[in-house]
């Protein structure tokens, strides 16, 4: 599950990007094809119930940098077990 702050995707231009990032990453990472990529990825729950049902959301867009969402998550997950 994702974990860090809330998703700030502000228009569907964003979520489309995301989106496409996310195949393409794929695509790279497992050398498949696209329309598979995108098979494999209508039978999963879509982004937004998924950060719905999220505590926390990590942006790996290249616009937010990584390690400072996942201290922040860090500091909220300990403030809560004191």
């Amino acid at each position: 599950m994702n974990v860090l702050k809330e998703n700030r995707l502000e228009d569907k231009k964003d979520e489309n990007t995301e989106y496409n990032i996310r195949i393409n990453r794929i695509i790279k990472r497992d050398g498949v094809k696209e329309q598979d990529v995108i098979n494999r990825m209508n039978n999963q729950i879509n982004d937004k119930k998924r950060i719905k049902k999220s505590d926390f959301v990590i942006t790996n867009d290249k616009k937010e940098l990584i390690i400072p969402q996942v201290l922040y998550i860090e500091k909220q997950i300990l403030k809560n077990c004191v």
